[in-house]
């Protein structure tokens, strides 16, 4: 881990006696040993069983009571053990989405990334003028076929509008599952987003079939004039324009594994720019976009190399995990 401390990760419970506090602790566990995260699962009061469905008022007195609760907490966390403020994940299963939403719009600098699962969104609990604050976060959003309507519904206006915001979105939807806990999703993406190494192979996203889905983002400059902009906010680090992205079909599977790449490039990088793909540092295609089958278990960084026609080179990349068929046992 870094000097900093430990990655944090705030989950967010549904709609108790459904779920609870002490149920997403144990669902978190697994992944906590996994990538040496500490996780903190606030008792909610208002994911309650006679809570407003859908909830829309950001006055709500339960949700403003665990507002204060949570930020509380966060800071007792911040004094007493070794976490690190900078790499905090907000994230959640079914009505605690409400929560994990708000609260990273609320505080985005004590936020780092957001990744919900079968989660329920409200943007009237959402401040608009707050988006340019953490515009540069992370955002995953993932439900299930077979999820409840609503939190399917939720999930898609979720992903609209973080997409028409600016976001850098990751949105998929599970095959034939229900309103199932999956956090190893959720951990998978913080990891990536912090750069941490699993200590076991995460053998339960091998068998997940997952969709991604695509959402058309916002260009910035039609987002800039749609909100108005804050004063200036020192962020907790530094950030830089995301200016060259990979996207992949997906991160971890069993052999033989097809994967789809494409490159998501900014446009002033992308008109008349030369694209070079490599696997392990092997040149593998040019172009926008490609796919390879994999048979054989092992990880490939998957790398593009972008040069603009003025001859500046932008590099971006993601790894791939091919897990042996032995690893579905």
């Amino acid at each position: 881990q870094s000097k900093a401390g430990h990655p944090l990760v705030m989950t967010f419970h549904g709609m108790s006696p459904f779920d609870s506090y002490g149920a997403q602790i144990s669902e978190w566990q697994q992944e906590a040993d996994r990538y040496g995260l500490v996780v903190c699962a606030p008792r909610l009061s208002v994911s309650a069983l006679m809570s407003p469905l859908p909830l829309c008022d950001p006055d709500n007195s339960s949700l403003k009571r665990d507002e204060r609760n949570i930020i509380a907490i966060m800071d007792e966390l911040y004094r007493t053990t070794d976490v690190d403020p900078n790499r905090v994940l907000s994230t959640s299963w079914s009505y605690g989405g409400y929560v994990a939403h708000f609260m990273a719009n609320r505080y985005p600098a004590r936020f780092s990334c957001i990744a919900v699962k079968q989660s329920n969104f409200s943007a009237d609990l959402l401040d608009p003028a707050n988006v340019p604050r953490y515009r540069d976060h992370k955002v995953a959003i993932y439900y299930t076929e077979n999820d409840f309507a609503i939190c399917k519904r939720e999930s898609r206006r979720a992903a609209d509008w973080y997409a028409r915001q600016g976001f850098d979105l990751r949105y998929g939807v599970f095959e034939k599952k229900g309103h199932e806990r999956t956090p190893s999703v959720a951990a998978e993406f913080f990891a990536r987003t912090c750069g941490l190494e699993a200590r076991t192979p995460p053998r339960e996203l091998a068998q997940m079939q997952i969709k991604l889905q695509h959402v058309e983002t916002a260009r910035p400059a039609a987002v800039e004039r749609a909100i108005a902009p804050l004063p200036a906010v020192t962020p907790i680090e530094p950030s830089t324009p995301t200016l060259v992205r990979v996207r992949v079909s997906a991160s971890v599977g069993v052999a033989p594994l097809r994967v789809v790449y494409s490159a998501v490039l900014a446009r002033s990088v992308g008109e008349g720019a030369h694209v070079l793909w490599t696997d392990n540092g092997d040149p593998m295609s040019n172009g926008m976009h490609g796919q390879r089958v994999y048979t054989k278990a092992g990880d490939h960084e998957i790398e593009v190399l972008v040069t603009s026609k003025d001859g500046a080179e932008h590099r971006a990349s993601r790894t791939v995990t091919v897990l042996d068929a032995r690893d579905r046992l």
